[in-house]
Order: structure tokens, then C-alpha cells, then sequence
């Protein structure tokens, strides 16, 4: 759908969209071919029950995780569906940005506004989307859990870190170490997608100029 408002020739919009498949193949290829490899491959068995008197009760599995007073028992939670919801909004966010923008500073009216000005940010946000919702789905759930124990009722409430506070001292220590390590292509590709965008955003309100 996305190929057909910037191209409009059917050839050249199945040649685009046939290359965003091969891509997004190789991206799930690289992502799940190894997933049951090596010793961790397990032969799963589907027991089929007749009634459902037979089923037997299944508890949600328990964890004791060291939250800094001694062990506790606690229960994980991943994919909530606030997660997933602000996991989605920022992939739709970064795709949209120039139109967004442009629509702000356009007084929050799309009259004027040319969706082809933003050709460029698209077709490189387009593809990097699905790669981002594929880690954030695969790895950072599962390495950020959301924690949860239990009080004095037995109820359940959500445990979160305490902050450390942070001097002025350290903040300049951490830009400091950020600029001696090997910062310098993050920095170079931070500048590239801010250039990008602002070209974008131009084009977006200004098409007719050009």
C-alpha cells in the first residue's frame, strides 16, 4: 500500500514491494532460524482431554528474584498490553515523524501537507520498522520484565527500582565517557537522521515550491 503513493506504475510498485518481502524474509530468517537449534530442542506432546473435569489446574509459575533485601518471591509479567501498545506507537511514531512535524507546524491542519515529501525518511523507517518490533518482541520483553510481589494481604503490586539520584558531577562524567568511547558513528548517524528529517519535513510542507 505504502508503494502505490509513490509509485503508481503497477510494475514498479510490485518490483518495490517484492524487495521489502525479500527483506523482511532475511529479517525473520535471521531471527527464528536458530531458534530450536542445539541442545535446547525439546520434543513437545499434546495431551488431548476428554472433559473438563480431567484437566488438572495449572498455577502460573512463581520466581524468587534478590531485590536488594534478600530473596523474594515474585511474579513476571512481559508482554502487557501497555507495552505492546507504546511498543507499536513508537514504530508508527518514527515512520510518521516528518508528516507529523509537518502537521504541527502546519497549525494542526493537513491542508497543504504532500505525503511524498517524506519518500526518503520512509523508505529508510519502513524497513527498520519491523527489525525494531522484532528485538523489542524477542529480547528487551523478556530481559526487562515487569516484577510484581506480593504484600502483607497477599496481593499483588508492581516493584520498581529505587532511583538513584544523580549530581551534576556524574552526568559530565557519563557525556565525557560517552564521547571517549566508540560514540563517534553513533553520532554521525544521529546527524544524519536528524538532517533527514528536517529535509523531509520541509519537503512535506513545501512540496509545491520544489
Amino acid at each position: 500500500a505504502v508503494t502505490v503513493l509513490f509509485h503508481a506504475e503497477p510494475t514498479g510498485s510490485l518490483l518495490i514491494t517484492g524487495m521489502m518481502a525479500v527483506f523482511l524474509l532475511i529479517v525473520l530468517f535471521t531471527a527464528y532460524h536458530n531458534v530450536y537449534q542445539g541442545e535446547k530442542r525439546h520434543l513437545l506432546r499434546r495431551r488431548i482431554f476428554t472433559s473438563d473435569t480431567t484437566r488438572p489446574a495449572v498455577e502460573p509459575p512463581e520466581f524468587y528474584e534478590d531485590l536488594g533485601d534478600g530473596f523474594r518471591q515474585v511474579r513476571l509479567r512481559f508482554s502487557t498490553p501497555l507495552r505492546v501498545l507504546k511498543m507499536l506507537g513508537i514504530a508508527v511514531g518514527v515512520v510518521f515523524l516528518p508528516l507529523i512535524l509537518a502537521f504541527l507546524f502546519n497549525g494542526f491542519s493537513a491542508r497543504g501537507l504532500t505525503i511524498g515529501g517524506a519518500a526518503v525518511w520512509l523508505c529508510i523507517t519502513v524497513p527498520i520498522a519491523p527489525v525494531y518490533l522484532l528485538k523489542f518482541g524477542r529480547l528487551d520483553l523478556y530481559q526487562h520484565p515487569l516484577i510484581y510481589v506480593f504484600d502483607e494481604n497477599g496481593s499483588l503490586r508492581r516493584w520498581r527500582p529505587q532511583r538513584v539520584k544523580r549530581s551534576l558531577s556524574d552526568l559530565v562524567k557519563a557525556v565525557g565517557d560517552f564521547f571517549r568511547g566508540d560514540s563517534l558513528g553513533i553520532l554521525i548517524g544521529i546527524g544524519i537522521a536528524l538532517i533527514v528529517l528536517i529535509i523531509n519535513v520541509v519537503l512535506v510542507l513545501h512540496w509545491d515550491q520544489y
